[in-house]
C-alpha cells in the first residue's frame, strides 16, 4: 500500500469521515450538517483534510467553506483581540496547523486594522487617540509574524499609552514611522 494513501485513510479515519466519502463517491445525499459535526466530533475539520490530501467533497462544498472561515476568524479575532494561545505542545501543535490554514484570513484581518494618524498642531492622533508631540516616542520598524504572516509594526508611546499601526509591507511601514519622527522634530 503506498504511504501516502495510507496517511490519507488515516486522515479520514481519524476525521470519522470514511463512510461520508464512500457515500460522496456514489454520489447518494449527504447530510452536510452530519458531516461536519462528524468531523468536529474528532477535533478535525474536512476543509483540512482535503488540503492535506484527503478526498474532496464533492457535496457539501459551501458547508465546508463556510466552517473552515468561521474557524479561521475566530482563530485569527482570538489571537489579535484576545491574544488566546492554546499552551502545551498540543496547543503550539494546533496553533502551527491553524497558522498555515488561516494565513489568508489573517492577511485579511491585518490589512483591515486602524492604521489612521493625522496631525493637529502640536498632537498626533492615531486611531482616534491623542499623543502630545513633546512626550511621543515613536519606535523603530518592528517585523512581527502572527498567525503566520509577516507584518510591520510602528509603535507610538507617551510613556503610558502605546498606539500601533500595521502594515503588511515594510515600505509603508517604514514611510510612515519616517513621518511621525520628523512630525516630533520639527
Amino acid at each position: 500500500m503506498n504511504i501516502r494513501f495510507a496517511i490519507v485513510l488515516t486522515l479520514l479515519a481519524l476525521s470519522g469521515c470514511t463512510d461520508y466519502v464512500e457515500i460522496d463517491k456514489s454520489g447518494e445525499k449527504i447530510d452536510c450538517e452530519q458531516l461536519l459535526a462528524s468531523a468536529h466530533k474528532n477535533k478535525k475539520h474536512i476543509y483540512d483534510t482535503e488540503q492535506d490530501g484527503g478526498h474532496k467533497f464533492s457535496q457539501c462544498r459551501s458547508e465546508i467553506e463556510k466552517d473552515h472561515e468561521d474557524r479561521c476568524d475566530n482563530y485569527v479575532k482570538g489571537f489579535f483581540e484576545v491574544n488566546a494561545w492554546y499552551g502545551g505542545r498540543d496547543g503550539e501543535e494546533r496553533e502551527k496547523h491553524n497558522d498555515k490554514m488561516c494565513i489568508l484570513q489573517a492577511k485579511e484581518y491585518i490589512s483591515l486594522l486602524p492604521n489612521e494618524y493625522r496631525f493637529k498642531g502640536n498632537a498626533l492622533i492615531v486611531n482616534g487617540v491623542a499623543f502630545n508631540k513633546s512626550t511621543l516616542t515613536i519606535y523603530a520598524v518592528k517585523k512581527q509574524v502572527s498567525v503566520g504572516v509577516v507584518y510591520f509594526k510602528v509603535s507610538i508611546s507617551n510613556g503610558k499609552d502605546t498606539a500601533s499601526l500595521r502594515y503588511l509591507n515594510l515600505h509603508d511601514a517604514t514611510a510612515v514611522q519616517k513621518s511621525l519622527v520628523d512630525f516630533i522634530s520639527n
